[in-house]
């Protein structure tokens, strides 16, 4: 029987540091991280897609990391999203919003070990309240999925 790791560890440079150029970088930088963001997600749901084939309790055990895939593929549809948005004339967003998004994004990944209990709602104007919503059900998702969470 196979060893169930968690998908949601893998590729952690490539998919924080994807994360970077999103509203900092020229053009081309954003195109890469963009697609660099999307491949990690296909793999990632490749990999989970692998597991539900398994005999339980792995496939039990991957099942209930599918919504979080969805949520985080939902969060980079609102960053390419807001990125159209403002080349298309919108209002740059504020970048002191834009790291504390990118600080929760990245937060994820430290959840998925070590669950926190910040329930804190992320809240941001204009281009970014879409990707708030979404980082903020990626959170509760992960945090409600995530081995070790004492359920309440």
């Amino acid at each position: 029987m196979r060893r169930w790791t968690r998908p949601c560890t893998t590729r952690r440079s490539r998919s924080t540091a994807s994360s970077r150029p999103t509203f900092t970088g020229g053009p081309a930088e954003r195109r890469r991280a963009r697609r660099r963001t999307y491949r990690t997600l296909t793999e990632l749901q490749t990999q989970l897609q692998r597991r539900l084939a398994e005999p339980p309790p792995i496939s039990t055990r991957a099942a209930a990391w599918w919504p979080v895939i969805v949520a985080l593929e939902r969060t980079s549809d609102s960053v390419t999203e807001a990125v159209i948005a403002t080349r298309g004339g919108q209002p740059e967003p504020d970048l002191d919003q834009v790291a504390v998004l990118r600080r929760a994004i990245r937060q994820l990944e430290d959840d998925v070990r070590t669950p926190a209990d910040d329930d804190a709602e992320l809240l941001a104007d204009g281009v970014l309240a879409p990707i708030a919503r979404e980082v903020d059900t990626a959170r509760r998702l992960v945090r409600a999925t995530a081995p070790g969470r004492r359920r309440r």
